[in-house]
């Protein structure tokens, strides 16, 4: 399974796409100033978002979990100066 960051993927510029044309569509850019239309843009910037977070859930469940992050070194304890 290919595990590209979010930014590099299909899903996300498809949901960015979806969110400027919703976002646009609630500005009133298409020319539909209407309280649907509206309604209709917000939906679709709803959607857009819920879309991208659900597939990304869905492609890091699917690899499972996270190799735990290395700890750090500890610091070796300071020497006193007689």
């Amino acid at each position: 399974m290919d595990h590209r960051p979010g930014v590099k993927t299909t899903e996300f510029y498809l949901s960015a796409l979806a969110a400027v044309l919703g976002a646009l569509q609630v500005a009133g850019v298409f020319g539909d100033e209407s309280m649907a239309g509206k309604i209709i843009g917000a939906v679709v910037l709803a959607l857009a978002a819920l879309g991208y977070t659900a597939a990304r859930a869905k492609i890091k469940a699917a690899a499972g979990p996270s190799a735990p992050k290395p700890e750090p070194p500890a610091e070796p304890p300071a020497e006193e100066n007689p």
